[in-house]
Parts: C-alpha cells; structure tokens; sequence
C-alpha cells in the first residue's frame, strides 16, 4: 500500500496520485479523516482509521508526504496525524520525506551550514536584526538580496539603495542578507537517482513571483556535468531525502553556488514552466 499525506488540493500530491493510478498501483489519498484504532506497542505498529477504513500501518510499503496545512478537526486527528508522522521518521518503509530529515528546511543558516559540509558553495551570509551591520554588508559586497530565514517561503528581494531607509526594520525581524550571485539561475529536481536540470531566465529578483509583479520568467531544460550530478545526489542522499529541489547560480567564470535545497518542492509549477514531467519519477520511486 502506497500512502500520500496532504490535503486533497495539493497538486503535487494529485499528479502523483494520478500517475500511480495509470500504473495501476494500489495507494490511499489521507488528509484529516483519520483516527488511531490502534496504538503502537513493542512489536506491533499502529492501526489508524482512514475515512473509515482501517489502515494497519505495517501494511504500507512506501509514503508522500506533504501534511502542511493539514488542519486537524479534533484530538483525535491531531494525534492521529502525529502517531503517522512519528512512524515515517522511523518506518522501514520508503518516505519522501522524513519529516526529521526535512526539518533543516526551517531553518535557512542551519541549511546552509550542511549544504556547505558537502563541498558546494554557498553566498556570503548575514543574520541580524543590527541595521548597521546589514549597511556594512551590503557595502562590502555592493549588490546584495534579503529573504527570511525560516522555512516560511518569502520573496527574495535585492537591498535597493532606496530601501536602505527601511532597515530599522531589522531590529524586529531576524533577516538573512546574502551577497547576490550573477549568472545563470538553476533549478535542479533529484528524484531517487534522477537528475532533472532547468535553466530559468527572468526579469525579476524572485521568478517565482514573476507573473505577480509584471515580469517574465521562462524554463528550458538542460544537462548538467556528470560531477555536479554527481555532487547533488550525493548531497541529497547525505541529508537523507530521496526527492529534493535544489536552487543553484552558475557565475559567469563557472562557479556554482547552492542557495536552498527544499525537501518538498512544488514540482508542478516547473512542469507547467518548461513542460517536464516529474510527477512520474516520483511514482516510480513509491512503487
């Protein structure tokens, strides 16, 4: 039995749900529907009840998940949901992700420090809620983006000189300031063994909010070197994920620089950008 955890909405999960229908697997969609029958005990994993069905957890043999604004009804979904995320992080089953192995994904600078622990470059960084020390900074590397620090997706924007005024907003708000890296954009899908590579062009600081502010943003699909390949899977392996989006910049002299590898990518906006198909890979991998 396959398990796919979120909310019905989701259109990663619903892809994924659909390829595994076409390849005739057998899978079960669960949101907040859910109830334990049976607690774990020494030498018997939990029972829950999906929907009304009962859902022996011994019995699934791989799991996607993606629980974010899972809004349980009841303490009864609420620790039914936990005692689930509780046997991903320790099931022999196949997980993408582990909910521990997808926690340093809350926090940026813990990221960053094991990103760099597996030999790729990561920007120069400031943390602060100091509005000198982030002028000081942005002096020292010229041309310099701020984002949040958490796991809270927030629009990457460049330290304009004009918004140099607004930085007493700091002393309320940890900010991350990072030196700004030129050169082409990368957006790199690994999916098992799979290496998925795209090379985005756009106008706008942050692409992904491309359509919002006017601006154009635009995909192709390319190659990478069979050592950077090699280097990402071995970083997504070393941070125990099987599927992961990882954000690069190619300079212009080559130098490759990691900014974020996100352990639950939103896959289908890069389908839909360069008209790849990743929904099945990771089918295939839960099969």
């Amino acid at each position: 039995m396959i398990l796919l955890l979120g909310q019905s909405s989701d259109s990663p999960l619903r892809e994924v749900a659909a390829e595994l229908q076409r390849m005739g697997a057998r899978y079960l969609f669960v949101n907040t529907d859910i109830q334990v029958l049976e607690r774990w005990r020494p030498g018997s994993e939990a029972v829950l009840s999906v929907s009304g069905h009962s859902l022996p957890l011994e019995q699934v043999t791989s799991a996607y998940l993606r629980p974010f604004a899972l809004e349980a009804n009841s303490d009864g979904e609420r620790e039914a949901v936990g005692t689930l995320l509780a046997w991903a992080d320790r099931s022999e089953a196949r997980i993408v992700n582990r909910p521990l192995s997808s926690l340093p994904n809350n926090s940026k600078p813990l990221q960053a420090q094991l990103i760099a622990r597996f030999g790729l470059r990561v920007p120069e960084t400031l943390i602060t809620t100091e509005p000198q020390m982030a002028c000081d900074f942005a002096r020292v590397y010229g041309d310099v983006v701020y984002k949040s620090i958490s796991g809270v997706r927030s629009i990457v924007r460049r330290l304009s000189g004009d918004r140099f005024s607004e930085l007493e907003h700091v002393r309320h708000c940890p900010t991350q300031f990072q030196r700004y890296i030129p050169g082409t954009e990368l957006r790199v899908h690994v999916i098992g063994r799979a290496v998925s590579a795209l090379q985005i062009t756009s106008d706008c600081d942050d692409y992904r909010y491309a359509a919002r502010d006017g601006g154009v943003v635009a995909a192709t699909q390319v190659e990478l070197d069979p050592s950077v390949a090699g280097s990402l899977r071995a970083l997504v392996k070393g941070m125990d994920l099987l599927v992961a989006g990882i954000d690069l910049r190619r300079t212009p002299a080559g130098e490759l620089y990691c900014l974020e590898v996100n352990p639950s990518p939103a896959f289908t906006y890069y389908e839909q950008l360069a008209g790849v198909s990743l929904a099945a890979g990771i089918a295939e991998l839960l099969m």
